[in-house]
């Protein structure tokens, strides 16, 4: 499987809610920086992503312009977005959890880049931008978040 493929299949598992299969696309030292407010490795990066999608179950990567930059590079754009319709538990991140809002959430577009080895994601990093990854998702649910 080429790089961009692994990359666009990742996503689907994700989307699909498919966990298992989700996490044999990371690598054991997978790392997610960027949007969350610290990184993540592997295990709570899976554990958050599956708290999103059970809290907003039409959740999307809306990817975009995936380019494989080299065998084991991938960049891409995502506009996440869904529609928060059961309860959001970000306990992972420290959070209380969040009952169900019914609300629409739409991140503006994030770059991403993606580090791949083996058929495997080694890194997954997000552009912070203003209304962006986690904290522009609880902005948009009402959620009031400590300024930096």
């Amino acid at each position: 499987m080429k790089t961009k493929e692994v990359v666009e299949t990742y996503l689907s598992a994700v989307e699909a809610g498919d966990f298992a299969r989700a996490a044999t696309f990371l690598s054991d030292n997978f790392t997610f920086v960027g949007p969350a407010p610290q990184p993540l490795g592997k295990k709570e990066y899976l554990k958050v992503q599956g708290a999103l999608v059970a809290g907003m179950p039409d959740w999307k990567f809306n990817s975009k312009k995936i380019e494989e930059v080299t065998p084991n590079h991938v960049k891409l754009t995502v506009a996440v977005s869904g529609t928060q319709t059961r309860d959001l538990d970000l306990s992972a991140l420290g959070m209380p959890k969040l009952s169900a809002t019914g609300k629409h959430v739409q991140n503006p577009t994030e770059k991403v880049e993606i580090s791949i080895e083996n058929g495997k994601l080694t890194n997954l990093t997000v552009e912070k931008v203003p209304g962006g990854g986690i904290p522009g998702v609880l902005s948009q649910l009402g959620v009031s978040l400590p300024k930096n």
